[in-house]
């Protein structure tokens, strides 16, 4: 009788020094003061998934408005060169020019002495 007695008595005293444990591990834990996370991400998970499309799409409409510039500024540049009115010029990709191949459609080419415009039929 006396061992059930200590039995009881010692099962009693592990479940408030368990207790005691647990109760003091939870008042560690930091409260969230009525904060719901899940509720928090749900509001703006949107958002920024669409603020990262506006990003993105801002970000490729100003690479394109560049790449639109540069190909204008080529396109009016190539305009300038008189090559490809000249008698001398062939669609040839070995040999565009007969008389100056190394300068024809560049810079240099904008002041040729030998420029004459010319119809590109040649006789059968």
């Amino acid at each position: 009788m006396y061992s059930d007695q200590l039995f009881k008595q010692s099962s009693i005293e592990e479940k408030n020094i368990n207790q005691t444990t647990l109760s003091e591990a939870r008042s560690d834990e930091p409260i969230l003061d009525d904060v719901n996370i899940p509720n928090t991400l749900m509001h703006w998970g949107p958002i920024g998934f669409i603020m990262a499309w506006i990003v993105l799409f801002l970000m490729l409409s100003k690479i394109w408005t560049v790449k639109k510039d540069e190909i204008v500024a080529a396109i009016q540049h190539s305009q300038q060169l008189r090559c490809r009115n000249c008698h001398f010029f062939s669609n040839n990709p070995y040999l565009k020019c007969a008389l100056y191949p190394s300068i024809v459609l560049t810079e240099q080419a904008v002041d040729c002495s030998d420029y004459r415009v010319g119809d590109h039929k040649f006789p059968h």
